[in-house]
């Protein structure tokens, strides 16, 4: 039993394998994850699928034994009726003597009892044989019908194990995205997804210079509520937009709720440069021209 135990196992680690390696590809060129978290889902789906698939194997051979076990009982069966057929004829052997014996002394007695002998073994033979043939064919039945189930239970436990594993892909996969979304991007470029932790936070102000902010709506991208999110968040003038840094940008980028990458997708920095040494943008013009705002 130990070597029929053993003989599935690679094969069921090659099974797990493939499912593992499927959703690993899946994600990496349809999903657009990247590699790590790629091949951790890969691999938690491989190990549900191992884990269904050895169940639903244990699950199996427990059903063959029993068949196999009502298929030994079906020969001992058979084997106490041959033992009765055998004792059933040593009774007609020893019938036929005692007739024998009977008919030198008395020849009508002899007769008499010989019919009557033969008779009765006959008869005790004809129903041992019946008895025999029917309790072999019973067990025969049930061992049919005890692998015939083991079958529907195997089969039943594999179509289960497919069907968990594919939700279960289909939950993590749902949940990465989930929580790649909740993350943002990674704007810092570090193959970490920080969320509000991207690059390194700029130097603020409480308030602006001498109470007066500078018209952030000039740089396009920022409209009155960016602005008033740029102010909350400690940003009023044009020269402080200029001078932030690749992570000082990937930190503005993760943190505006609302308007995350606006920094990088439509250039405030460059925008702002101009701006703080006096000069004019195309798109500024236009603000103070009465044409956006």
């Amino acid at each position: 039993m130990s070597n029929e135990t053993e003989k599935p196992w690679p094969l069921l680690g090659i099974i797990a394998a493939g499912f593992g390696l499927v959703a690993f590809l899946a994600m990496i060129l349809i999903g657009d994850y990247r590699f790590m978290p790629a091949l951790i889902l890969g691999a938690i789906i491989g190990l549900l699928v191992a884990l269904f698939l050895f169940l639903a194997f244990l699950w199996g051979r427990d059903e063959s034994d029993y068949a196999h076990e009502g298929s030994g009982s079906g020969s001992g069966s058979t084997g106490t009726a041959s033992g009765a057929t055998g004792a059933a004829t040593g009774a007609a052997g020893t019938a036929a003597a005692a007739t024998a014996s009977a008919a030198s002394r008395t020849a009508d007695a002899g007769a008499s009892a010989a019919s009557t002998a033969t008779g009765a073994v006959s008869g005790a033979a004809s129903s041992a044989g019946s008895t025999a043939s029917d309790a072999a064919s019973s067990a025969a039945s049930g061992a049919s019908d005890a692998a015939s189930s083991a079958g529907d239970a195997a089969s039943d436990m594999a179509a289960s194990a497919s069907d968990t594993a594919s939700g279960a892909a289909t939950t993590a996969s749902t949940a990465a995205s989930s929580a790649s979304s909740n993350m943002g991007a990674d704007y810092d470029g570090d193959g970490i997804y920080e969320g509000a932790d991207e690059g390194v936070k700029p130097a603020t102000m409480n308030a602006p210079k001498d109470g007066i902010a500078d018209d952030l709506k000039k740089i396009k991208g920022v409209g009155p509520k960016l602005e008033a999110l740029l102010n909350r968040l400690g940003f009023f003038h044009f020269e402080q937009v200029a001078s932030w840094s690749g992570d000082e940008v990937a930190w503005v980028d993760a943190n505006l709720e609302g308007f995350k990458g606006r920094v990088s997708r439509d250039n405030w920095v460059e925008q702002a440069a101009v701006l703080a040494r006096g000069g004019e943008t195309e798109f500024s013009k236009k603000v103070d021209d009465g044409d956006v705002y």
